[in-house]
């Protein structure tokens, strides 16, 4: 769930477009594969073909970043995931996610 400062953001036309658009590009890995379209970059980049639901910003939005375009924005600065990868980026290091989701998309208690 966006935190305040960012629903206008996460509801505005210029994120949906964005978001809509790098999720149907291919990405090229770091090891020059190409993750296909609609796929967790970092599942694909274990060997594992799992659909992305989040477009994550790599640097996270915060109220100061929220507005500029090349944080918000930019292709270079978004990621897409699975929802356990999303978890994952956004636990504290060393801690395990608490929860995971099934193949419908419910919370599952780990």
């Amino acid at each position: 769930m966006a935190r305040e400062f960012a629903r206008g953001f996460y509801h505005s036309v210029a994120w949906k477009h964005a978001r809509a658009a790098y999720m149907a590009l291919p990405v090229t890995a770091q090891d020059g594969r190409i993750c296909p379209p609609g796929m967790c970059e970092r599942c694909f980049s274990r060997g594992v073909l799992a659909p992305a639901e989040i477009v994550h910003h790599r640097v996270h939005l915060t109220p100061a970043n929220v507005r500029d375009r090349a944080i918000a924005l930019d292709f270079s600065n978004l990621m897409r995931v699975c929802r356990d990868c999303h978890a994952e980026l956004h636990s504290p290091e060393g801690a395990a996610p608490r929860v995971a989701f099934d193949e419908y998309g419910r919370v599952v208690p780990r």
